[in-house]
């Protein structure tokens, strides 16, 4: 007897493989490697083997970790974060403190033509933004290049590209650089906008062709070179130990972004029919469908499966493998804590977990001598400018700027009052505090005092600092009786014991006066 087959339907075969054929697309297109790929994050760029390779050569690649510097700047909220803690700190309050010998005298007149001399030059320089764009430039570069732009009436500070500037020398207790004139190689414009002094060194030698002429150094008077760490001559940003546990935060980050990914996504297993080995045989690959077959029904599914779900095919079991770790600490917070750590600031600053305020207070004023050390820089620029300038005729005074930032302010100008009480000169500190110097403070007392009459014209609010009532109060009303004592509260300010001690009162005061105390 002949065994009976099932009758299989050809046409339907081929149009399942003709279809399949046609709209072929590879399974391979929702691999789950494809969720890492979707992590990637704005400092990828830099791999660590070229960091290393940098850091340790820095004197050879100083420009490769200044503009790495400037591009983490822009693309790492903790670089940035921490930078613009120290830039934001920074406070350029200045006084003119007098240098007259012991044998000299001061005359008025001499003094208040000084002054003012002085503060009209420093005004016109517009000293507070100028020295904050070279700060906030120090901190991400460590250096500044600058050349002084100067006529009678304006004032700015031209900054050189670092690239083509090298350190040379010392002078005056500054240092010293040479520029590199290759810079306006076909750029000729650009060397019309510089000044005089660059555009003759230039024109010396486009027509002399020595090599040695490439580099020229400026006039010291108009250069200027400020440097964080101005004990080594080497360009490094002051915070590139940072770099390294930046690159593994972001490792970390990754990671977690990812992870998380994973854990919301579901993978479809189609498993594939196989005729049953009724024989024995061991046939291999003896599937229940064909090839095509197969990937016709497997892209329908897919098809319809939305991003967070993927589909697989296999004819074998799929078992997950997971490889939880027992430690359940956050890696992406303890990154983080690295790199606040690597730059020698507390962590507690920029985080509210488990800060200590007496910890905290102790290490901001470790972070103040940095800001303040750079202050020195700026004074010493600034008295050789006074000297060399012929602002006055004599080197009889010099700039300083006081000791605070923009965390101490306060602090400091309560130590400035108490030590004016006892006899200290301070007022020029606390004019300064305000944003004054000595002849914008005179100027200012004498525009308010003599000419707008601000002293008679300006009736204080009564109060218990100016004392007694004010003078239209008092031709409104009538005389008033005033018994002393704190000010009365208003009944809605009471609280219930307060109110009911009111209350007693005025039924006590009532009682020795004859009133009814009684409440109807």
């Amino acid at each position: 007897m002949e065994d009976k087959k099932a009758p299989v339907n050809e046409d339907f075969l081929n149009y399942i493989k003709n279809y399949a054929d046609v709209r072929n697309i590879p399974l391979s297109r929702r691999k789950m490697a494809s969720l890492f790929h979707t992590s990637k994050t704005a400092i990828d760029d830099v791999s660590q083997e070229k960091l290393n390779t940098w850091l340790r050569k820095p004197d050879k690649f100083y420009v490769n970790i200044i503009e790495l510097s400037k591009d983490l700047y822009y693309k790492s909220g903790e670089y940035r974060s921490l930078l613009n803690y120290f830039i934001d700190m920074a406070r350029f309050y200045y006084v003119i403190d007098p240098l007259f010998s012991s044998d000299s005298k001061m005359s008025k007149e001499k003094v208040k033509k000084d002054l003012s001399k002085i503060s009209l030059q420093l005004n016109k320089m517009n000293l507070k933004h100028e020295l904050a764009k070279i700060y906030k430039t120090c901190v991400l570069e460590d250096i500044f290049f600058g050349y002084e732009i100067e006529d009678k009436d304006n004032y700015f500070m031209l900054k050189l590209d670092p690239k083509y500037c090298k350190l040379v020398g010392i002078s005056d207790g500054m240092y010293t650089y040479a520029f590199n004139l290759s810079y306006f190689d076909g750029n000729l414009d650009l060397l019309k906008t510089f000044p005089e002094e660059f555009q003759r060194a230039y024109l010396e030698r486009s027509i002399d062709k020595q090599a040695d002429l490439n580099w020229f150094i400026p006039d010291f008077t108009k250069s200027v070179v400020f440097k964080i760490n101005e004990d080594d001559p080497t360009i490094l940003p002051p915070f590139s130990t940072m770099f390294e546990p930046l690159l593994d935060l972001n490792d970390y980050k990754k990671l977690k972004k990812a992870g998380a990914k994973i854990n919301n996504y579901m993978l479809l297993h189609q498993k594939v029919p196989m005729h049953d080995n009724a024989n024995k045989d061991y046939q291999a690959d003896n599937f229940a469908i064909s090839a095509e077959a197969m990937d016709y029904f497997s892209e329908l599914v897919n098809e319809n499966l939305p991003d967070e779900i993927g589909s697989i095919v296999s004819p074998m079991e799929v078992n997950p493998i997971k490889l939880d770790r027992d430690d359940k600490t956050d890696k992406v917070l303890e990154a983080t804590r690295d790199v606040y750590n690597a730059s020698g600031v507390s962590s507690f600053i920029f985080n509210n977990d488990k800060n200590s305020t007496g910890g905290l207070t102790y290490s901001v004023r470790k972070d103040e001598l940095f800001v303040i050390n750079f202050y020195r820089q700026v004074e010493r620029w600034l008295n050789r400018k006074i000297r060399y300038g012929n602002i006055v005729a004599k080197n009889q005074w010099r700039i300083s700027l006081l000791n605070v930032t923009g965390m101490s302010e306060d602090t400091y100008l309560e130590q400035l009052t108490k030590s004016g009480t006892f006899g200290f000169s301070v007022r020029g500190r606390i004019a300064a505090l305000h944003g004054l110097d000595y002849h914008t403070l005179s100027q200012s007392l004498e525009l308010e005092n003599n000419i707008l009459d601000l002293d008679t014209n300006l009736i204080p609010l009564a109060s218990s600092h100016t004392g007694g009532l004010n003078t239209a109060v008092e031709q409104t009303k009538g005389k008033i009786e005033d018994s002393g004592g704190r000010p009365t509260k208003e009944t809605k300010d009471l609280s219930d014991s307060g109110q009911a001690n009111r209350d007693s009162s005025n039924s006590e005061t009532k009682s020795l006066e004859g009133g009814d105390t009684n409440n109807e």
